[in-house]
């Protein structure tokens, strides 16, 4: 009330604190004053805020405010966001014709046509997106044409990428790709495989790593890969551990 909300989100903060430590879980009003505080005044512990509403109660607003106040702080940009587009998809917090067409259009230009399609027809079904729109029927139509040429590319890609002679790089892309389509357990293996090749870029294999298990439900696994992210990404990993704690 007196525009002090360096101080008030602190308190905000330990009252949820001592709440927890008591074993009663502090309001939700708690959790989005506190963020919506955070954010307004641009405070540095912002997206830390956010994303403990978000495992605390987790739905699609909340998911939503978690991963759309850290994205500003978190330095990535273009590919490097898929993982975020990837949480707010499995969280349900996609929102609008603008969410959906940034994760789509850069599924699109690194060469995922699978998990491009698979998000148009989720919108679709969920009538978050009108499947009569010229943008979206034409950017559908041109993921779903290609999805057989990538599909019978794969099985090679998987085999190159797998040997001696494989990159981390092209093991990483061919895992991507995997992902998309929905085969957690090969995207896995070909993660674990970059993770084993000279030049991996770790953090990004480990990320990828624990959302392919996430999304398999390999909790234990999926925690195991997440913690091993530093760096730049670990604030996505941090996110996507959340989002596993926040499940029963």
């Amino acid at each position: 009330a007196q525009n002090r909300p360096a101080e008030a989100v602190p308190l905000l903060l330990k009252a949820i604190e001592q709440r927890t430590a008591a074993g009663q879980k502090a309001p939700e009003s708690w959790y989005n004053r506190a963020t919506a505080l955070a954010f307004n005044n641009k405070l540095p512990n912002a997206p830390q805020v956010a994303r403990a509403w978000a495992q605390a109660y987790p739905s699609p607003a909340s998911w939503r405010a978690a991963i759309l106040t850290f994205e500003p702080t978190s330095g990535l940009t273009g590919p490097d966001l898929l993982d975020l587009y990837r949480l707010q998809r499995v969280a349900g917090a996609l929102k609008g014709e603008s969410d959906f067409f940034r994760y789509v259009d850069q599924l699109n230009l690194r060469g995922f046509p699978g998990e491009a399609k698979a998000v148009l027809d989720e919108a679709f079904a969920a009538n978050a997106l009108d499947r009569n729109k010229p943008m979206w029927r034409d950017l559908h139509a041109s993921v779903a044409r290609k999805i057989a040429g990538d599909k019978a590319s794969l099985a090679g890609a998987e085999k190159t990428a797998l040997s001696s002679a494989g990159t981390a790089r092209q093991a990483i892309v061919t895992g991507d790709a995997f992902l998309g389509y929905g085969d957690y357990a090969r995207a896995a293996a070909l993660y674990r495989a970059a993770l084993g090749k000279s030049g991996v870029d770790a953090n990004l294999a480990n990320l990828r790593l624990g959302v392919a298990l996430a999304r398999a439900g390999d909790k234990a696994g999926a925690t195991t890969a997440l913690q091993a992210v530093q760096g730049q990404r670990a604030g996505v990993a941090q996110l996507w551990l959340a989002w596993l704690n926040s499940r029963a």
